[in-house]
């Protein structure tokens, strides 16, 4: 499933992955902080994204690796076995 956003100067249309949107779990804001605004495109591309709050910001950038890149693909493997605290 995808949403469509729109660059608000340019009115061009891209299409953003639904699981990216739903990287932001509104669940896990606390008292103390304010919901993040976005997603918002950084750049003219819209291939990167970001969201942001008075105390912090998340962004979500394309990477492209190859399986030779040894240290790139171990980072990713840790990211993949990582587990996560239950919210």
């Amino acid at each position: 499933m995808y949403q469509v956003m729109q660059h608000k100067e340019t009115g061009e249309c891209f299409f953003v992955n639904k699981r990216i949107i739903d990287m932001i779990d509104p669940k896990a804001i606390t008292e103390t902080e304010n919901t993040p605004t976005g997603p918002r495109a950084l750049n003219n591309k819209s291939n990167i994204l970001y969201w942001e709050n008075h105390s912090m910001a998340m962004m979500v950038a394309p990477v492209e690796l190859n399986e030779s890149d040894k240290e790139g693909m171990e980072y990713l493997t840790l990211l993949e076995n990582m587990v996560l605290p239950e919210i």
